[in-house]
């Protein structure tokens, strides 16, 4: 069954300047209407509706609430309008199958079969504009080989420096990992990804008693093939990469902390806080791959015991393992806190060709072998916001879409204007609780 995506209020906010206030109170309303927790909402909203500022929060309440009261003839009369006005600004496509599903979910399939025939020509509309849209700028696209400046440009968009995180994905945890052995990620990618861009899929991004790192896949990998000189570097296409920062992310770390395997490199550097980094060539494709971390023998070193983590890509076509590389972490046992967080990022453009690949990536919940990891929650953050604000740090050119506990970020060449906020997608599988 396919879940829900409530797109946190935020998103609507655009240029809105709401007063000084220790509490978001549209917010808190959006949370408890869109969780359908109507009788709360009621409650709430007779309280605090001198403090509900935003249209969007007040029209949501009033067509909202006719389903708790009853009221389908308000309900329906409300819906067009509230469509009209919010279809494809506030909200997108990800809405319409929480609202489809208000009276199917209650066993009035009457109403929500009626439901459908309102929101049906809706989507078709949409999907007109979008076609239309892709000819308006299709000339456009050849003309500039997708340049996104280029493109940004004619739309008065000015995108934001480099890198750019297009999407994050968060898993929380249900307890905090105290004695980590090892996890395990399916990603499915849909074609194939050249390495005329420089795309980087990190399913994995966390600490191990309080020590930052990450791994995942690029197109383009480079480092030093030997831990003596790293001056002296090369590029080596596609292929993995784990990395991980000193505790403080201040003291330099060397690559004492690192074990290359055939063809590998490694880097040591402080230009994105004090890191160490394994790296090997990797030929992935379009298919599917399990990558892992894997907790192996623990050694003494600088007179403390300290324990190898090892990265693996295992190619689910025929099942073959490629270790990665190696990466030292201090203690014994390996705490792994509270949450696991992913992202798709663009970290430079190669050769001037300032190009956003088509993709989509799938990333599967994490899991301990065969065993899902239980989780008390599931959000996506796009981190997009105007280029003023500290958080400007992407362009507004990627969005989600999930089935239970899996998430597919869309990657589109197509580069839309920037949010004033942040966007937050929360994610709602079939059992919400912690544990599903």
């Amino acid at each position: 069954m396919k879940c829900s995506i409530i797109l946190f209020l935020l998103i609507g906010f655009g240029a809105l300047t709401l007063p000084a206030q220790t509490r978001n109170y549209d917010q808190e309303l959006a949370d408890l209407l869109y969780g359908l927790r109507f009788e709360e909402a009621i409650d709430f909203y007779g309280q605090h509706k001198d403090s509900i500022f935003h249209p969007f929060t007040t029209d949501s309440y009033k067509l909202l609430t006719n389903i708790h009261l009853n009221k389908p003839d308000s309900f329906f009369l409300q819906l067009p309008s509230f469509m009209e006005k919010y279809y494809g600004s506030v909200f997108k496509d990800e809405m319409i199958p929480f609202l489809r599903s208000l009276y199917f979910n209650k066993g009035d399939n009457e109403n929500g079969l009626k439901t459908v025939e309102i929101l049906d020509p809706f989507l078709l509309k949409q999907k007109e504009r979008k076609r239309q849209r892709l000819e308006e700028y299709a000339g456009t696209i050849n003309e500039f080989k997708g340049d996104i400046y280029e493109l940004a440009e004619l739309k008065n968009i000015t995108l934001p420096s480099l890198p750019w995180h297009l999407m994050q994905v968060k898993w929380s945890y249900a307890d905090s990992i105290i004695d980590f052995q090892r996890i395990d990620m399916d990603i499915m990618i849909n074609q194939e990804v050249s390495t005329d861009y420089c795309l980087y899929i990190s399913p994995f991004n966390g600490t191990f008693n309080g020590e930052q790192f990450y791994a995942g896949i690029q197109t383009n990998i480079g480092g030093s093939p030997t831990k003596e000189n790293l001056t002296e570097t090369r590029e080596e296409g596609k292929g993995g990469i784990f990395s991980r920062w000193s505790y403080d992310q201040v003291t330099p770390i060397g690559v004492e902390y690192v074990e290359m395997y055939e063809n590998g490199l490694c880097a040591s550097a402080g230009n994105e806080g004090e890191f160490c980094s394994v790296r090997r060539p990797y030929e992935w494709t379009k298919g599917t791959y399990t990558l892992s971390l894997i907790k192996e023998e623990t050694i003494e070193f600088k007179g403390e015991p300290h324990t190898w983590v090892c990265m693996t890509i295992t190619d689910r076509k025929d099942g073959t393992i490629t270790r990665i590389g190696r990466l030292l972490f201090s203690g014994r046992k390996l705490l792994w806190r509270n949450d696991n967080k992913a992202f798709v990022e663009i970290y430079c453009f190669k050769d001037n060709k300032r190009y956003i690949p088509e993709a989509e990536i799938t990333f599967k919940r994490p899991m301990i072998g065969d065993i899902p990891i239980p989780l008390s929650g599931l959000v996506a953050h796009q981190p997009v916001s105007a280029t003023t604000e500290p958080n400007g740090n992407t362009p507004n050119c990627a969005y989600v879409t999930s089935e239970n506990t899996d998430v597919t970020v869309h990657i589109t060449s197509e580069v839309r204007q920037q949010s004033k906020n942040e966007i937050y997608h929360v994610i709602m599988p079939d059992g919400i609780v912690a544990g599903f």
